[in-house]
């Protein structure tokens, strides 16, 4: 997993996509690359967190913005293609700081983190 881009904030997409009261969209453009020789099967939303500087944590939202196409639920990524989408929804008053994945739907021990400016 690569975070790609970083949008903060970001724009809904569609008529429809906006995020919930008090909240905005906080967008990270994830690339999940399969490495490896067989399917990989992944849910990256239950992976995916942001983290602000109180150390809040907060879960992903597949939500289209203007970035670009959101992240799907789950993924079956074959040997040596990627997966990429944007998500997450964060509180208004949130600074977010850390990008923060764990493979295996968030049960993985591999983990990846990344500061966001």
């Amino acid at each position: 997993m690569t975070v790609r881009n970083w949008a903060d904030p970001a724009t809904g997409a569609g008529e429809y996509d906006k995020p919930g009261g008090g909240k905005r969209w906080a967008a990270a453009q994830l690339e999940l690359r399969n490495t490896g020789k067989a399917l990989y099967d992944e849910i990256p939303d239950a992976g995916a967190e942001v983290i602000d500087d109180r150390g809040q944590r907060f879960g992903s939202n597949a939500a289209e913005v203007t970035a670009g196409p959101g992240m799907p639920g789950s993924v079956k990524v074959p040997a040596e293609e990627k997966a990429l989408g944007w998500i997450f929804e964060v509180p208004v008053e949130s600074k977010i700081v850390t990008v923060q994945f764990v493979l295996g739907s968030g049960y993985a021990d591999r983990a990846g983190w990344w500061a966001v400016k």
